[in-house]
């Protein structure tokens, strides 16, 4: 179950809105290669069970996790629409909050000045970032109970 704050409720059916439609054939995939990741085709590793571990899709997922900790952390992200990502999950899954530092500014001098990720500028930009990471997470996990193990 995700945790979610009390928002007003234009404000939850255009959160709703958003989320139905990156649901719908998988646009979040393209959502997060094309508009969040600095190399959009790296996405397509990750996706695929034989192209990548479930090992390595959990690194890129704690790296997308650090990221959204790191932008919520920046002063132009308190207005963050309802949060998409279980922060309790996070930490299950061995990502859990880092030592805190100040994210160093604005949420658009973040994206710039991160290696793998890019593109969040407002608020609405790092609640979809983070339903994507969601999704990913989702995605990984059934890739990891419905795909044979490997020895690599």
């Amino acid at each position: 179950m995700v945790d979610t704050p009390p928002s007003s409720s234009s404000s939850s059916s255009r959160n709703a809105a958003i989320k139905s439609d990156l649901d719908k054939d998988n646009k979040w995939e393209t959502t997060l290669s094309g508009k969040f990741l600095a190399h959009p085709h790296s996405l397509y590793k990750f996706i695929n069970a034989d192209r990548s571990s479930h090992a390595e899709r959990l690194a890129f997922y704690g790296k997308l996790v650090r990221f959204i900790q790191r932008c919520k952390k920046c002063p132009d992200a308190m207005a963050a629409a309802a949060p998409c990502v279980d922060e309790r999950r996070s930490r299950r899954h061995g990502h859990g909050t880092p030592k805190e530092e100040d994210s160093g500014g604005t949420l658009e001098e973040v994206s710039q000045t991160a290696s793998v990720f890019k593109g969040v500028r407002s608020p609405d930009d790092l609640a979809i970032l983070e339903y994507c990471a969601f999704k990913f997470l989702g995605h990984t996990n059934e890739l990891n109970r419905t795909t044979p193990i490997r020895y690599q």
